[in-house]
């Protein structure tokens, strides 16, 4: 089953030449707000957009967990940059051997991953610290009655080492990720790392199932639908790449959003009584991966 169907690409390329052709000016952190603002007033109006479930059976639950990997799977769809999991819809994505190769040269280009052992360090570090990590020693340093450039300066006193920008967007960012923090993003790369390891045959389909619920149970009951939780990922692309990402980041949400994608007929797991066992593995501790991540 194909996820990303003509009509899909259609649909995106649509998107993408709006942003092409849209006067060249720079990009503020208010571009981000603005879209994230209308989602939550219509919420606050209209209520829920995406189709919830309180209690899922385990292939609901599992097609769920899948779905968190989408985000990432369209934002290389639109940069042109094919991977497996465009092309299935199951733990395993249908590859050969021509693109296993090719897959494994991009995760050790973007990941340093180059084998079980560092496809399993990468995905641990998403999960226990990721981006998460340093966003959370901004939010706990932020004072919200310091004008932003206070603010800034303040943190970066604190933490040097972490970059002004950063702490710039972490500042409005923090209203609306609150205690969640940047595990939208963190977690759905993780989810996206796994499909790709079972791919570049670093992991078996047994291990990925594992890795994927184990995930899926530590962000279950953070966000409310399917448009929630891609809004909260694009937050933390933009934290982790600049906000000249925005417009691309937005339209692979947008393209998440239609009818022909990976999110299409999986109703969003809300925190509830869940009829699947609880994932046996667990991420232990984690340190950066090598490369920029």
């Amino acid at each position: 089953m194909h996820c990303f169907t003509r009509a899909a690409f259609a649909a995106l390329t649509v998107l993408l030449t709006s942003c092409a052709t849209a006067p060249k000016k720079s990009i503020s952190v208010g571009s981000a707000l603005s879209r994230i603002h209308s989602y939550y007033q219509r919420e606050k109006t209209e209520g829920l957009p995406t189709q919830t479930i309180d209690k899922a059976t385990p292939d609901e639950y599992r097609r769920w967990a899948i779905g968190l990997s989408g985000m990432l799977t369209a934002i290389n769809l639109q940069n042109g940059i094919y991977d497996a999991t465009q092309e299935h819809d199951d733990t395993i994505p249908y590859a050969t051997t021509q693109s296993i190769e090719k897959e494994r040269a991009d995760l050790q280009k973007s990941w340093g991953v180059v084998d079980k052992n560092t496809l399993i360090q990468s995905i641990s570090w998403c999960l226990v610290t990721g981006h998460s990590g340093e966003y959370v020693q901004i939010q706990q340093a932020i004072d919200q009655s310091i004008l932003p450039s206070g603010v800034v300066a303040k943190v970066h006193k604190e933490h040097p080492g972490i970059d002004k920008n950063r702490i710039h967007q972490a500042y409005y960012y923090s209203k609306y990720t609150g205690k969640r923090l940047l595990h939208a993003f963190d977690y759905g790369r993780a989810v996206w790392l796994v499909r790709t390891g079972v791919t570049c045959g670093y992991l078996t389909e047994d291990e990925a199932a594992q890795w994927i619920q184990y995930t899926a149970d530590k962000i279950l009951g953070e966000y409310r639908s399917w448009e929630d939780f891609g809004i909260n990922y694009c937050l933390g692309r933009l934290y982790w790449g600049g906000t000249k990402l925005t417009k691309k980041s937005f339209a692979a949400l947008d393209l998440q959003l239609s009818d022909e994608t990976l999110w299409k007929g999986r109703p969003w797991i809300n925190k509830a009584t869940i009829t699947v066992p609880k994932s046996s593995i667990s991420a232990g501790s984690a340190t950066s991966p090598a490369a920029t991540k």
